[in-house]
């Protein structure tokens, strides 16, 4: 959590704000299935979705990414998703409000990490519950 934590942009997250979870999806048995949120204060939302957005050298080689549309709420949301230090495909999401914002990445496991698009449809469900 500490090297997740590290990873955000001080000018863009405001570092004591940031809080963290561990979420269990039914049907596997834990660790699969298991997501980390990860969500905070932000300082200025732009450069958080500039890593994720898929702009030409943000996102290491192998990787890609897509917006979500999380409808007419002030979010803004985008997913990404390459090989991790072992080579295992890993999806990441993010939604960004002018104050706030959430992180979502699957536990690596053997099995039950969610491709791409099923974690941002995770995202779109979880995010209302997690937005105050």
């Amino acid at each position: 959590m500490a090297r997740t934590r590290a990873q955000f942009r001080p000018d863009a997250v405001v570092a004591d704000s940031v809080m963290s979870a561990v979420y269990h999806r039914p049907g596997f048995t834990a660790p699969d299935g298991d997501i980390v949120f990860m969500g905070g204060a932000v300082r200025d939302p732009a450069p958080l979705l500039a890593e994720i957005s898929g702009r030409p050298g943000n996102l290491p080689q192998g990787w890609q990414s897509m917006n979500v549309d999380l409808g007419p709420n002030g979010s803004r949301g985008a997913c990404a998703q390459g090989p991790n230090s072992t080579g295992a495909v890993q999806p990441s999401c993010i939604w960004v409000t002018d104050d706030s914002f959430g992180h979502l990445v699957p536990f690596p496991a053997a099995s039950g990490v969610p491709t791409m698009q099923e974690l941002a449809n995770l995202m779109k469900n979880m995010r209302p519950d997690l937005v105050h």
